[in-house]
Protein backbone atom coordinates (compact mmCIF):
# COMPACT_ATOMS: atom_id res chain seq x y z
CA UNK A 1 0.00 0.00 0.00
CA UNK A 2 1.01 3.62 -0.47
CA UNK A 3 0.11 6.31 2.01
CA UNK A 4 1.34 8.80 4.55
CA UNK A 5 1.53 8.73 8.33
CA UNK A 6 0.26 11.95 9.89
CA UNK A 7 -0.57 13.43 13.26
CA UNK A 8 -3.65 15.64 13.36
CA UNK A 9 -3.82 18.89 15.31
CA UNK A 10 -6.84 20.17 17.27
CA UNK A 11 -8.39 21.44 14.02
CA UNK A 12 -8.14 18.03 12.33
CA UNK A 13 -5.30 19.14 10.04
CA UNK A 14 -2.13 17.17 9.41
CA UNK A 15 0.74 18.96 11.15
CA UNK A 16 4.19 18.00 9.86
CA UNK A 17 6.10 19.72 12.66
CA UNK A 18 3.83 18.20 15.30
CA UNK A 19 4.61 14.80 13.77
CA UNK A 20 8.35 15.47 13.84
CA UNK A 21 8.29 16.64 17.45
CA UNK A 22 6.08 13.80 18.69
CA UNK A 23 7.40 10.76 16.85
CA UNK A 24 10.71 10.90 18.75
CA UNK A 25 9.08 11.32 22.16
CA UNK A 26 5.88 9.31 21.94
CA UNK A 27 5.78 6.37 19.52
CA UNK A 28 2.30 5.49 20.83
CA UNK A 29 0.61 8.79 19.96
CA UNK A 30 -2.62 8.82 17.92
CA UNK A 31 -1.00 8.54 14.52
CA UNK A 32 -3.13 8.09 11.42
CA UNK A 33 -2.06 6.28 8.26
CA UNK A 34 -3.86 7.80 5.28
CA UNK A 35 -3.80 5.31 2.40
CA UNK A 36 -4.24 6.56 -1.15
CA UNK A 37 -3.12 3.61 -3.31
CA UNK A 38 -2.70 -0.16 -3.30
CA UNK A 39 0.02 -1.89 -5.31
CA UNK A 40 -0.52 -5.58 -4.50
CA UNK A 41 -3.45 -7.58 -3.18
CA UNK A 42 -3.48 -11.33 -2.50
CA UNK A 43 -0.42 -11.90 -4.70
CA UNK A 44 -1.89 -9.86 -7.56
CA UNK A 45 0.12 -6.97 -8.96
CA UNK A 46 -2.32 -4.06 -9.29
CA UNK A 47 0.10 -1.41 -10.51
CA UNK A 48 -1.05 -1.53 -14.14
CA UNK A 49 -4.72 -1.03 -13.25
CA UNK A 50 -6.24 2.45 -13.64
CA UNK A 51 -6.09 4.58 -10.49
CA UNK A 52 -9.85 4.52 -9.82
CA UNK A 53 -9.94 0.71 -9.94
CA UNK A 54 -7.02 0.48 -7.52
CA UNK A 55 -8.72 2.92 -5.15
CA UNK A 56 -11.98 0.95 -5.30
CA UNK A 57 -10.07 -2.18 -4.25
CA UNK A 58 -8.28 -0.22 -1.52
CA UNK A 59 -11.55 1.12 -0.11
CA UNK A 60 -12.99 -2.38 0.02
CA UNK A 61 -9.88 -3.73 1.77
CA UNK A 62 -10.02 -1.02 4.45
CA UNK A 63 -13.67 -1.67 5.38
CA UNK A 64 -13.84 -2.56 9.06
CA UNK A 65 -10.14 -1.97 9.65
CA UNK A 66 -8.55 -0.12 12.57
CA UNK A 67 -9.44 3.59 12.63
CA UNK A 68 -5.72 4.36 12.41
CA UNK A 69 -5.94 3.17 8.79
CA UNK A 70 -7.95 5.67 6.79
CA UNK A 71 -8.95 5.76 3.16
CA UNK A 72 -7.78 8.95 1.45
CA UNK A 73 -10.89 9.94 -0.48
CA UNK A 74 -10.97 11.93 -3.70
CA UNK A 75 -13.16 14.20 -5.80
CA UNK A 76 -13.24 14.02 -9.58
CA UNK A 77 -12.99 17.42 -11.23
CA UNK A 78 -13.47 20.80 -9.45
CA UNK A 79 -9.68 21.08 -9.17
CA UNK A 80 -9.48 24.87 -9.13
CA UNK A 81 -12.27 25.21 -6.57
CA UNK A 82 -10.76 22.54 -4.31
CA UNK A 83 -7.32 24.12 -4.50
CA UNK A 84 -8.60 27.55 -3.48
CA UNK A 85 -10.75 26.01 -0.75
CA UNK A 86 -7.76 24.06 0.60
CA UNK A 87 -5.73 27.26 0.75
CA UNK A 88 -8.60 29.11 2.50
CA UNK A 89 -8.65 26.36 5.13
CA UNK A 90 -4.93 26.70 5.77
CA UNK A 91 -4.01 23.32 4.25
CA UNK A 92 -0.73 22.70 2.44
CA UNK A 93 -2.40 22.12 -0.92
CA UNK A 94 -3.85 19.31 -3.03
CA UNK A 95 -2.65 16.27 -4.98
CA UNK A 96 -3.94 15.94 -8.55
CA UNK A 97 -3.80 12.55 -10.29
CA UNK A 98 -5.00 11.27 -13.65
CA UNK A 99 -7.83 8.87 -12.92
CA UNK A 100 -6.79 6.33 -15.56
CA UNK A 101 -3.08 6.33 -14.73
CA UNK A 102 -1.14 3.21 -13.66
CA UNK A 103 1.02 3.27 -10.54
CA UNK A 104 4.44 4.74 -11.33
CA UNK A 105 7.27 4.86 -8.82
CA UNK A 106 9.13 8.16 -8.55
CA UNK A 107 8.19 11.52 -10.05
CA UNK A 108 5.59 11.66 -12.80
CA UNK A 109 3.46 14.31 -14.50
CA UNK A 110 0.45 12.08 -13.94
CA UNK A 111 0.64 12.89 -10.23
CA UNK A 112 1.11 16.54 -9.26
CA UNK A 113 1.50 18.13 -5.85
CA UNK A 114 0.06 21.67 -5.93
CA UNK A 115 1.01 23.68 -2.86
CA UNK A 116 -0.71 26.64 -1.28
CA UNK A 117 1.98 29.24 -0.86
CA UNK A 118 2.14 32.14 1.56
CA UNK A 119 3.75 35.42 0.66
CA UNK A 120 4.76 38.51 2.59
CA UNK A 121 7.53 41.08 3.03
CA UNK A 122 10.59 40.59 5.25
CA UNK A 123 13.44 42.86 6.29
CA UNK A 124 16.96 41.88 5.22
CA UNK A 125 19.31 41.95 8.23
CA UNK A 126 22.36 40.29 6.77
CA UNK A 127 23.78 37.77 4.33
CA UNK A 128 26.08 34.76 4.37
CA UNK A 129 29.07 34.56 2.05
CA UNK A 130 29.12 31.89 -0.68
CA UNK A 131 31.19 28.75 -0.11
CA UNK A 132 31.00 27.42 -3.66
CA UNK A 133 31.00 28.85 -7.16
CA UNK A 134 27.97 31.00 -6.47
CA UNK A 135 28.59 34.74 -6.71
CA UNK A 136 27.73 37.58 -4.34
CA UNK A 137 26.04 35.83 -1.38
CA UNK A 138 24.72 32.45 -0.28
CA UNK A 139 21.55 33.43 1.59
CA UNK A 140 19.79 36.44 3.08
CA UNK A 141 18.99 36.62 6.79
CA UNK A 142 15.38 37.77 7.21
CA UNK A 143 13.25 39.23 9.97
CA UNK A 144 10.09 41.11 10.97
CA UNK A 145 9.39 43.60 13.74
CA UNK A 146 7.53 42.40 16.83
CA UNK A 147 5.12 44.37 19.00
CA UNK A 148 8.00 45.76 21.06
CA UNK A 149 9.66 47.17 17.96
CA UNK A 150 12.44 44.55 17.99
CA UNK A 151 13.57 42.75 14.85
CA UNK A 152 12.83 39.03 15.13
CA UNK A 153 14.87 36.61 13.03
CA UNK A 154 12.63 34.43 10.82
CA UNK A 155 15.10 32.40 8.75
CA UNK A 156 17.26 32.47 5.63
CA UNK A 157 16.39 32.47 1.96
CA UNK A 158 18.83 31.19 -0.64
CA UNK A 159 16.59 30.19 -3.54
CA UNK A 160 14.60 32.13 -6.11
CA UNK A 161 17.46 34.37 -7.23
CA UNK A 162 18.56 34.98 -10.79
CA UNK A 163 22.07 36.14 -11.67
CA UNK A 164 20.68 39.65 -12.13
CA UNK A 165 18.80 39.73 -8.82
CA UNK A 166 21.84 38.40 -6.92
CA UNK A 167 23.91 41.23 -8.34
CA UNK A 168 21.23 43.87 -7.68
CA UNK A 169 20.60 42.87 -4.08
CA UNK A 170 24.32 42.54 -3.31
CA UNK A 171 25.05 46.02 -4.68
CA UNK A 172 22.38 47.55 -2.44
CA UNK A 173 23.61 45.63 0.61
CA UNK A 174 27.10 47.07 0.17
CA UNK A 175 25.68 50.54 0.80
CA UNK A 176 24.20 49.73 4.22
CA UNK A 177 26.81 47.79 6.27
CA UNK A 178 26.29 47.42 10.02
CA UNK A 179 28.82 46.77 12.79
CA UNK A 180 26.50 44.46 14.70
CA UNK A 181 23.49 42.29 14.01
CA UNK A 182 20.14 44.12 13.84
CA UNK A 183 18.21 41.15 15.26
CA UNK A 184 17.14 41.22 18.91
CA UNK A 185 18.23 37.68 19.81
CA UNK A 186 21.23 35.49 19.13
CA UNK A 187 21.12 33.42 15.94
CA UNK A 188 22.83 30.01 16.17
CA UNK A 189 25.35 29.33 13.40
CA UNK A 190 25.61 32.95 12.33
CA UNK A 191 29.38 33.21 12.59
CA UNK A 192 30.76 34.88 9.49
CA UNK A 193 27.45 36.48 8.53
CA UNK A 194 27.76 40.00 7.15
CA UNK A 195 25.26 42.22 8.95
CA UNK A 196 23.51 45.17 7.32
CA UNK A 197 21.25 47.95 8.47
CA UNK A 198 17.57 46.88 8.37
CA UNK A 199 16.63 49.13 5.48
CA UNK A 200 15.89 46.74 2.61
CA UNK A 201 12.62 44.83 2.28
CA UNK A 202 12.24 41.63 0.26
CA UNK A 203 9.10 39.80 -0.79
CA UNK A 204 9.29 36.10 0.05
CA UNK A 205 7.10 33.15 -0.89
CA UNK A 206 6.98 30.20 1.53
CA UNK A 207 4.81 27.25 2.48
CA UNK A 208 4.13 28.05 6.14
CA UNK A 209 5.49 29.20 9.48
CA UNK A 210 7.11 26.64 11.78
CA UNK A 211 6.15 26.41 15.42
CA UNK A 212 9.35 28.26 16.32
CA UNK A 213 8.49 31.19 14.06
CA UNK A 214 10.69 30.36 11.08
CA UNK A 215 9.89 30.15 7.38
CA UNK A 216 9.52 26.78 5.71
CA UNK A 217 10.66 26.49 2.06
CA UNK A 218 11.19 30.22 1.47
CA UNK A 219 11.87 31.57 -2.02
CA UNK A 220 12.96 35.09 -2.98
CA UNK A 221 10.48 36.94 -5.23
CA UNK A 222 11.95 40.41 -5.40
CA UNK A 223 12.79 43.59 -3.52
CA UNK A 224 10.10 45.93 -2.25
CA UNK A 225 11.80 49.29 -2.59
CA UNK A 226 8.41 50.96 -2.08
CA UNK A 227 7.99 49.40 1.36
CA UNK A 228 9.15 51.02 4.59
CA UNK A 229 10.91 48.54 6.94
CA UNK A 230 9.02 49.86 9.97
CA UNK A 231 5.78 48.67 8.32
CA UNK A 232 6.93 45.05 8.16
CA UNK A 233 5.34 42.83 10.80
CA UNK A 234 4.40 39.19 10.76
CA UNK A 235 1.17 38.77 8.82
CA UNK A 236 -1.06 36.83 11.13
CA UNK A 237 -2.84 33.77 9.84
CA UNK A 238 -6.05 33.51 11.83
CA UNK A 239 -8.20 30.41 11.90
CA UNK A 240 -11.83 31.19 12.64
CA UNK A 241 -14.07 28.51 14.00
CA UNK A 242 -17.64 29.77 14.16
CA UNK A 243 -20.95 28.07 14.64
CA UNK A 244 -23.11 27.66 11.56
CA UNK A 245 -24.59 31.03 10.72
CA UNK A 246 -26.59 32.29 7.80
CA UNK A 247 -24.36 33.88 5.21
CA UNK A 248 -26.61 35.82 2.89
CA UNK A 249 -29.73 35.90 0.84
CA UNK A 250 -29.58 33.17 -1.76
CA UNK A 251 -26.40 31.53 -0.40
CA UNK A 252 -26.70 27.78 -0.33
CA UNK A 253 -24.15 27.07 2.33
CA UNK A 254 -23.15 27.95 5.85
CA UNK A 255 -19.58 28.62 6.82
CA UNK A 256 -17.82 26.91 9.69
CA UNK A 257 -14.19 27.78 9.11
CA UNK A 258 -12.23 30.56 7.46
CA UNK A 259 -8.47 30.86 7.17
CA UNK A 260 -6.70 33.99 6.02
CA UNK A 261 -3.47 35.87 6.38
CA UNK A 262 -4.23 39.11 8.15
CA UNK A 263 -1.65 41.87 8.11
CA UNK A 264 -2.03 43.33 11.59
CA UNK A 265 0.24 46.14 12.73
CA UNK A 266 0.18 47.56 16.26
CA UNK A 267 -2.34 45.02 17.65
CA UNK A 268 -1.90 46.51 21.14
CA UNK A 269 -2.96 50.03 20.05
CA UNK A 270 -5.80 51.06 22.36
CA UNK A 271 -8.77 52.26 20.30
CA UNK A 272 -11.18 52.66 23.22
CA UNK A 273 -8.99 54.21 25.96
CA UNK A 274 -11.69 54.45 28.64
CA UNK A 275 -12.20 50.69 28.43
CA UNK A 276 -8.65 49.65 27.52
CA UNK A 277 -9.85 47.89 24.34
CA UNK A 278 -6.97 47.33 21.88
CA UNK A 279 -7.04 46.76 18.15
CA UNK A 280 -6.58 43.00 18.52
CA UNK A 281 -9.85 42.80 20.50
CA UNK A 282 -11.62 44.53 17.63
CA UNK A 283 -10.25 41.85 15.29
CA UNK A 284 -11.41 39.13 17.68
CA UNK A 285 -14.89 40.67 17.69
CA UNK A 286 -15.16 40.70 13.90
CA UNK A 287 -13.79 37.16 13.77
CA UNK A 288 -16.70 36.14 15.98
CA UNK A 289 -19.46 37.99 14.10
CA UNK A 290 -18.07 37.86 10.55
CA UNK A 291 -20.79 35.52 9.26
CA UNK A 292 -23.47 37.71 10.86
CA UNK A 293 -22.27 41.05 9.51
CA UNK A 294 -21.12 40.03 6.02
CA UNK A 295 -24.61 39.78 4.46
CA UNK A 296 -25.26 43.41 5.45
CA UNK A 297 -22.06 44.90 4.03
CA UNK A 298 -20.94 42.59 1.22
CA UNK A 299 -20.98 44.06 -2.31
CA UNK A 300 -22.25 47.46 -1.14
CA UNK A 301 -20.45 50.81 -1.36
CA UNK A 302 -19.25 51.70 2.13
CA UNK A 303 -18.60 54.79 4.19
CA UNK A 304 -15.89 53.91 6.70
CA UNK A 305 -15.24 55.82 9.91
CA UNK A 306 -11.50 55.53 10.47
CA UNK A 307 -9.92 56.38 13.82
CA UNK A 308 -6.11 56.31 13.51
CA UNK A 309 -5.42 56.90 17.22
CA UNK A 310 -8.68 56.11 19.05
CA UNK A 311 -12.42 56.72 18.85
CA UNK A 312 -12.06 60.37 19.84
CA UNK A 313 -10.37 61.37 16.57
CA UNK A 314 -11.95 59.99 13.40
CA UNK A 315 -12.69 60.76 9.75
CA UNK A 316 -14.86 59.22 7.03
CA UNK A 317 -13.47 57.49 3.96
CA UNK A 318 -15.77 56.60 1.07
CA UNK A 319 -13.45 56.67 -1.91
CA UNK A 320 -11.00 54.05 -3.07
CA UNK A 321 -7.52 55.62 -2.96
CA UNK A 322 -3.99 54.40 -3.68
CA UNK A 323 -3.34 53.33 -0.09
CA UNK A 324 -6.56 51.30 0.16
CA UNK A 325 -5.76 47.61 0.90
CA UNK A 326 -5.86 45.46 -2.23
CA UNK A 327 -8.33 43.02 -0.66
CA UNK A 328 -10.92 45.81 -0.88
CA UNK A 329 -12.61 46.57 -4.18
CA UNK A 330 -13.54 49.74 -6.07
CA UNK A 331 -16.78 50.50 -7.88
CA UNK A 332 -16.90 53.47 -10.25
CA UNK A 333 -20.04 55.62 -10.11
CA UNK A 334 -21.28 58.81 -11.68
CA UNK A 335 -21.80 61.77 -9.36
CA UNK A 336 -23.07 65.24 -10.18
CA UNK A 337 -19.56 66.41 -10.98
CA UNK A 338 -17.57 63.39 -12.17
CA UNK A 339 -16.93 59.67 -11.95
CA UNK A 340 -15.70 58.54 -8.54
CA UNK A 341 -14.46 55.22 -7.14
CA UNK A 342 -16.13 53.99 -3.95
CA UNK A 343 -14.90 51.27 -1.61
CA UNK A 344 -16.68 47.96 -1.21
CA UNK A 345 -15.72 44.49 -0.02
CA UNK A 346 -16.71 40.99 -1.07
CA UNK A 347 -14.65 38.75 1.21
CA UNK A 348 -14.24 38.21 4.92
CA UNK A 349 -10.56 39.04 4.45
CA UNK A 350 -11.77 42.45 3.26
CA UNK A 351 -13.70 42.86 6.50
CA UNK A 352 -10.59 42.07 8.53
CA UNK A 353 -8.58 44.61 6.53
CA UNK A 354 -10.94 47.29 7.89
CA UNK A 355 -9.62 46.50 11.36
CA UNK A 356 -6.07 47.06 10.14
CA UNK A 357 -7.30 50.46 8.85
CA UNK A 358 -8.67 51.26 12.34
CA UNK A 359 -12.23 51.41 11.03
CA UNK A 360 -14.62 51.67 13.98
CA UNK A 361 -17.87 52.16 12.04
CA UNK A 362 -19.12 50.55 8.82
CA UNK A 363 -21.93 52.35 6.99
CA UNK A 364 -23.23 50.55 3.87
CA UNK A 365 -25.35 51.93 1.06
CA UNK A 366 -28.92 50.73 0.69
CA UNK A 367 -28.07 49.11 -2.65
CA UNK A 368 -25.64 46.52 -3.96
CA UNK A 369 -23.14 47.08 -6.75
CA UNK A 370 -25.06 44.86 -9.19
CA UNK A 371 -28.10 47.17 -8.88
CA UNK A 372 -26.46 50.30 -7.57
CA UNK A 373 -29.29 52.66 -8.59
CA UNK A 374 -32.03 50.55 -7.00
CA UNK A 375 -32.07 50.17 -3.20
CA UNK A 376 -32.99 46.83 -1.63
CA UNK A 377 -33.84 48.13 1.84
CA UNK A 378 -35.11 51.31 3.45
CA UNK A 379 -34.38 52.54 6.94
CA UNK A 380 -36.12 54.93 9.30
CA UNK A 381 -33.64 56.31 11.81
CA UNK A 382 -35.40 57.36 15.01
CA UNK A 383 -33.25 60.20 16.32
CA UNK A 384 -34.58 61.48 19.67
CA UNK A 385 -34.20 64.98 21.06
CA UNK A 386 -32.39 65.39 24.41
CA UNK A 387 -35.47 65.07 26.63
CA UNK A 388 -37.19 62.21 24.79
CA UNK A 389 -37.59 59.08 26.91
CA UNK A 390 -36.71 55.54 25.90
CA UNK A 391 -40.38 54.59 26.25
CA UNK A 392 -41.29 57.23 23.65
CA UNK A 393 -38.67 55.90 21.22
CA UNK A 394 -40.01 52.35 21.62
CA UNK A 395 -43.57 53.58 21.08
CA UNK A 396 -42.47 55.36 17.90
CA UNK A 397 -40.85 52.19 16.53
CA UNK A 398 -44.03 50.18 17.13
CA UNK A 399 -46.18 52.88 15.51
CA UNK A 400 -43.96 52.91 12.43
CA UNK A 401 -44.18 49.13 12.30
CA UNK A 402 -47.97 49.30 12.55
CA UNK A 403 -48.33 51.77 9.69
CA UNK A 404 -45.84 49.88 7.53
CA UNK A 405 -47.97 46.78 8.06
CA UNK A 406 -50.89 48.73 6.64
CA UNK A 407 -48.84 49.02 3.45
CA UNK A 408 -48.22 45.25 3.67
CA UNK A 409 -44.55 45.86 4.49
CA UNK A 410 -42.79 43.72 7.09
CA UNK A 411 -40.18 45.60 9.11
CA UNK A 412 -37.33 44.77 11.47
CA UNK A 413 -35.74 46.69 14.31
CA UNK A 414 -32.17 47.14 15.49
CA UNK A 415 -30.36 49.15 18.10
CA UNK A 416 -27.84 51.65 16.76
CA UNK A 417 -25.24 51.67 19.49
CA UNK A 418 -26.49 55.19 20.23
CA UNK A 419 -29.67 56.82 21.54
CA UNK A 420 -32.18 55.72 18.93
CA UNK A 421 -33.43 52.79 16.90
CA UNK A 422 -33.51 51.80 13.23
CA UNK A 423 -36.64 50.37 11.65
CA UNK A 424 -35.52 48.53 8.52
CA UNK A 425 -37.64 47.29 5.60
CA UNK A 426 -36.18 44.86 3.04
CA UNK A 427 -37.56 45.50 -0.46
CA UNK A 428 -37.12 44.22 -3.97
CA UNK A 429 -34.66 46.40 -5.94
CA UNK A 430 -37.19 47.72 -8.45
CA UNK A 431 -37.40 51.48 -7.79
CA UNK A 432 -34.68 54.11 -8.10
CA UNK A 433 -33.30 56.29 -5.32
CA UNK A 434 -35.58 59.26 -5.91
CA UNK A 435 -38.69 57.08 -5.89
CA UNK A 436 -37.66 55.30 -2.69
CA UNK A 437 -36.67 58.53 -0.95
CA UNK A 438 -39.99 60.08 -1.99
CA UNK A 439 -41.87 57.21 -0.35
CA UNK A 440 -39.90 57.46 2.91
CA UNK A 441 -40.34 61.23 3.03
CA UNK A 442 -44.11 60.96 2.53
CA UNK A 443 -44.22 58.28 5.23
CA UNK A 444 -42.22 60.41 7.71
CA UNK A 445 -44.40 63.44 7.02
CA UNK A 446 -47.49 61.26 7.53
CA UNK A 447 -46.17 60.20 10.95
CA UNK A 448 -45.58 63.84 11.83
CA UNK A 449 -49.12 64.82 10.80
CA UNK A 450 -50.80 62.20 12.96
CA UNK A 451 -48.70 63.08 16.02
CA UNK A 452 -47.01 66.50 15.57
CA UNK A 453 -46.14 66.80 19.25
CA UNK A 454 -44.15 63.57 19.19
CA UNK A 455 -42.57 63.38 15.72
CA UNK A 456 -40.89 65.62 13.19
CA UNK A 457 -39.66 64.99 9.67
CA UNK A 458 -37.55 68.15 9.76
CA UNK A 459 -33.81 67.96 10.24
CA UNK A 460 -33.61 71.38 11.95
CA UNK A 461 -32.51 70.69 15.54
CA UNK A 462 -34.34 73.71 16.92
CA UNK A 463 -37.64 72.24 15.71
CA UNK A 464 -37.05 68.80 17.18
CA UNK A 465 -35.99 69.65 20.71
CA UNK A 466 -38.52 67.41 22.48
CA UNK A 467 -39.43 65.26 19.50
CA UNK A 468 -38.21 62.25 17.60
CA UNK A 469 -36.77 63.06 14.21
CA UNK A 470 -37.87 60.35 11.77
CA UNK A 471 -34.81 60.54 9.56
CA UNK A 472 -35.76 59.46 6.04
CA UNK A 473 -32.71 61.14 4.45
CA UNK A 474 -30.66 57.97 4.84
CA UNK A 475 -32.63 56.63 1.89
CA UNK A 476 -31.21 59.01 -0.68
CA UNK A 477 -28.41 58.20 -3.10
CA UNK A 478 -25.02 58.36 -1.40
CA UNK A 479 -26.44 58.32 2.14
CA UNK A 480 -25.67 55.44 4.48
CA UNK A 481 -26.74 53.97 7.81
CA UNK A 482 -24.76 52.04 10.40
CA UNK A 483 -24.59 48.33 9.60
CA UNK A 484 -26.01 45.64 11.83
CA UNK A 485 -23.18 44.26 14.02
CA UNK A 486 -20.90 47.21 13.29
CA UNK A 487 -19.05 48.73 16.20
CA UNK A 488 -19.52 52.43 17.00
CA UNK A 489 -16.87 55.06 17.70
CA UNK A 490 -18.22 55.76 21.18
CA UNK A 491 -17.27 55.02 24.76
CA UNK A 492 -17.48 51.32 25.79
CA UNK A 493 -17.32 50.11 22.13
CA UNK A 494 -21.09 49.70 21.57
CA UNK A 495 -22.50 47.68 18.67
CA UNK A 496 -25.57 48.13 16.44
CA UNK A 497 -27.58 44.95 17.00
CA UNK A 498 -30.64 43.37 15.32
CA UNK A 499 -33.24 42.46 17.94
CA UNK A 500 -36.66 40.83 18.15
CA UNK A 501 -39.58 43.24 18.28
CA UNK A 502 -40.64 41.81 21.63
CA UNK A 503 -37.24 42.71 23.09
CA UNK A 504 -38.25 46.38 22.91
CA UNK A 505 -40.30 45.77 26.04
CA UNK A 506 -37.08 45.51 28.04
CA UNK A 507 -35.09 48.26 29.66
CA UNK A 508 -32.73 50.02 27.25
CA UNK A 509 -29.70 48.78 29.16
CA UNK A 510 -30.84 45.19 28.56
CA UNK A 511 -30.56 45.55 24.79
CA UNK A 512 -27.40 47.64 24.72
CA UNK A 513 -24.46 45.51 23.64
CA UNK A 514 -20.72 46.01 23.26
CA UNK A 515 -17.97 43.99 21.62
CA UNK A 516 -17.47 42.35 25.02
CA UNK A 517 -21.10 41.27 25.49
CA UNK A 518 -22.12 40.31 21.94
CA UNK A 519 -20.67 36.76 22.13
CA UNK A 520 -22.77 36.04 25.22
CA UNK A 521 -25.89 37.36 23.48
CA UNK A 522 -25.37 35.31 20.34
CA UNK A 523 -24.71 32.17 22.38
CA UNK A 524 -27.95 32.72 24.32
CA UNK A 525 -30.15 33.37 21.26
CA UNK A 526 -32.45 30.55 20.25
CA UNK A 527 -32.79 31.95 16.75
CA UNK A 528 -31.67 34.82 14.57
CA UNK A 529 -33.96 37.82 15.32
CA UNK A 530 -33.81 38.72 11.64
CA UNK A 531 -33.98 35.18 10.26
CA UNK A 532 -36.85 36.10 7.92
CA UNK A 533 -35.10 39.23 6.66
CA UNK A 534 -33.38 37.33 3.84
CA UNK A 535 -36.47 35.33 2.92
CA UNK A 536 -38.93 38.18 2.46
CA UNK A 537 -39.67 39.40 -1.05
CA UNK A 538 -41.83 42.49 -0.82
CA UNK A 539 -42.49 45.43 -3.11
CA UNK A 540 -43.15 49.04 -2.21
CA UNK A 541 -45.90 48.99 -4.86
CA UNK A 542 -45.46 52.72 -5.39
CA UNK A 543 -47.99 52.70 -8.19
CA UNK A 544 -50.72 51.99 -5.62
CA UNK A 545 -49.27 53.76 -2.55
CA UNK A 546 -48.26 57.20 -3.83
Amino acid sequence: MDGEIVLLDEHGKADFQLLQNTIKLNPNASYVYYLFDILYYEQFDLRTLPLLKRKAILKNVLEGQDKMLRFSDHIIGEGRFLFHRACELGLEGIISKQIDSPYISGRTKKWLKIKCLMRQEFIIGGYSVPTDSRKYFRALYLGVYNEQGELDYTGNVGTGFSEASLKEVFALLQKIPAKQKPFAKEIPGSQGVVWVQPKLVAEIEFTHWTEGGYLRHPSFKGLRLDKKPEEVFREQKTLLENKDKKIEKGDAKNTKTHSFRIKMTHPQKVLYPEDGIPKKDLLNYYEYVCDYIMPFIKNRPLSLLRCPENWHDCFFQRHYIDSTPKVLQAVSMETKKKKESYVYLNTIEGLFSLVQMNVLEIHPWGSQINHIEKPDFIVFDLDPGPSVTWEAIVKAAFEIRKHLNEFKLTSFVKTTGGKGLHVVVPIEPEYDWDEVKNFTQVFAEFMERINPNQYTSTMNKAKRKNKIFIDFLRNQRGATAISAYSTRARIHAPVAVPIHWDELGKEKRDIEFTIKTIPQRLEALKGDPWEDYWKIKQSLRLDTIL
